[in-house]
């Protein structure tokens, strides 16, 4: 399935997303279903990946929060939720 993850964290938000990005989530998708692709941006607290379960979802984000505290940073991770992405709908970049 293709999972939706909107997460709040107390620091390094930017860090966060970007380690998930990093790790095969997406910041952003495509709308191919139209004769003009249309271009869809997820707001900065929220990423997206096909072919993966929700618990996956969950432990990929807990993972990279513990990587990066193992590194210095002290970040918690506050709101969490994790859901199905399909169907979706949203506003066009």
């Amino acid at each position: 399935m293709n999972v939706f993850i909107t997460f709040e964290v107390s620091d390094k938000q930017d860090m966060v997303r970007t380690e998930m990005i990093n790790k095969g989530y997406y910041s952003n998708w495509f709308d191919s279903n139209v004769p003009q692709k249309r271009k869809y941006e997820l707001p900065i607290n929220c990423v997206w990946k096909p072919n993966v379960e929700l618990a996956a979802g969950k432990t990929d984000i807990e993972q990279i929060i513990a990587q990066l505290n193992s590194q210095g940073h002290n970040i918690i991770l506050k709101k969490l939720i994790v859901l199905s992405a399909n169907p979706w709908l949203g506003l066009e970049s």
